[in-house]
């Protein structure tokens, strides 16, 4: 599992970046480590891809907690490997709101709102593993 931080970008008046990781658990544990506010996380709901925004200081803090550093272009290649996972249902920590349907209990994007989520089964909540049942034959 890694954390990822891209090159600072001028946004207005400052500069900024942002931090991504391969599982939301990861994510969330170095941005506070780092000292990140979660109410800072800008999930599906409000962005097209979950991560936090950092400036100058708290990306040095990212990387010395083990973040690695991207270009931007490195940065969309693991945010696509990343959507993969999203889109399976594998990112999430359980128990949180649906990454795919967020907590609506259907699919968005491409597929009809009347289409059942594949990945809460219409809930809006990810499943804890033990109440999966299992798909071993």
């Amino acid at each position: 599992m890694a954390a990822y931080v891209d090159e600072l970008q001028l946004h207005g008046s400052r500069q900024w970046c942002h931090l991504i990781a391969d599982t939301e658990a990861e994510l969330h544990a170095i941005a506070a480590r780092c000292g990140l506010k979660r109410i800072w996380y800008q999930s599906l709901d409000h962005a097209s891809f979950p991560h936090y925004d950092a400036r100058q200081a708290i990306r040095r803090r990212l990387v010395a907690a083990g973040a690695i550093e991207v270009s931007r272009r490195e940065l969309g290649a693991h945010m696509a490997r990343i959507r993969i996972e999203l889109e399976a249902g594998r990112w999430s920590i359980p128990g949180s709101a649906c990454p795919m349907c967020r907590g609506r209990g259907w699919f968005v994007g491409e597929c009809h709102p009347q289409e059942e989520c594949g990945t809460c089964a219409g809930t809006g909540v990810v499943p804890r593993s033990e109440d999966v049942p299992s798909r071993n034959v």
